[in-house]
């Protein structure tokens, strides 16, 4: 089986790296079960979404939600992840616009009684609006459609675009048959939009840099994040029932094991700065 660089080898020495993995996992792990949905968590199941936060610098208390059972990255990693590329100058801007039929600005590019200058610009932005919807087909129904630009460093651009709202957002099954749209995200859709936009222009960034070191972009950047990667790990870090070792997840005796090694150790520290930090190394990112 394969093994990850973190993840003991039985009848080996246990490096420094394993043991601040090891401790890393059982912080987060225990920070997970103070939260309403970690409080009845299997351990193992525990472990494993802690493993997952370790390797992609997951905060679990902000940055991600459960969704039956599956790690849910939110728009605020994204969003910091987004930021460390732009310190990096990977990228050199976000930009977010609400490109709804704001009902507003229709009337002021119609209202006779307003300034020339004023009814032209609202004009402009109508319909720079209208050919955005009309690109991204995004319904003209939708209460709220945002659409989010990522500037790359050459000058390129990625966007994303969401909507919601009036009964435009993605439907999901309901108990006892048939399907309806998401009430979060219908009776919170300003907000929704927004998160969803930038998840999916940011997606679509990750999946363009992957594949590239970070070293290769920018001696500056972060690790890059392959989201492929990331929607499928959760998996086989938990193996489905989580029965016997798999890679990435580890067993009760390594974490002994560990555990036994670093109190034994003259380095008892604990890990400074984040809660969770990402290695440096770039080894969970792609190469």
């Amino acid at each position: 089986m394969e093994q990850d660089e973190h993840t003991p080898t039985p009848g080996t020495a246990v490096t420094r790296a394993e043991i601040d993995a090891a401790r890393i996992v059982n912080m987060v792990a225990s920070t997970i079960t103070s939260l309403t949905w970690g409080r009845d968590m299997p351990e193992v199941v525990r472990r494993a979404f802690a493993e997952y936060c370790r390797r992609y610098d997951i905060d679990p208390v902000t940055e991600m939600n459960n969704l039956g059972g599956t790690p849910y990255v939110n728009a605020d990693w994204f969003k910091r992840k987004l930021g460390e590329l732009r310190m990096a100058r990977v990228i050199t801007a976000v930009r977010l616009e609400h490109i709804h039929a704001d009902p507003r600005l229709d009337a002021l590019r119609q209202d006779a009684s307003v300034p020339e200058e004023i009814r032209a610009e609202a004009s402009r932005r109508w319909f720079d609006a209208v050919f955005k919807r009309i690109q991204h087909n995004a319904p003209e129904t939708a209460a709220a459609i945002c659409l989010c630009t990522i500037v790359l460093a050459d000058g390129s651009t990625i966007t994303g675009c969401k909507w919601a709202g009036n009964g435009t957002s993605v439907k999901q099954p309901r108990h006892g048959g048939g399907s309806a749209p998401n009430p979060i995200t219908e009776n919170n859709a300003t907000a929704s939009v927004e998160s969803g936009a930038i998840r999916r222009a940011a997606i679509q960034l990750f999946s363009h840099l992957s594949g590239h070191r970070a070293d290769a972009i920018n001696d500056r950047a972060p690790v890059i994040v392959d989201p492929v990667t990331m929607r499928t790990d959760y998996k086989r870090l938990a193996g489905g029932e989580i029965a016997g070792p798999v890679k990435g997840l580890l067993s009760p005796e390594s974490v002994d094991r560990i555990n036994a090694t670093y109190a034994a150790s003259d380095a008892a520290t604990e890990p400074g700065g984040k809660m969770v930090t990402a290695p440096a190394d770039g080894a969970y990112g792609l190469t």
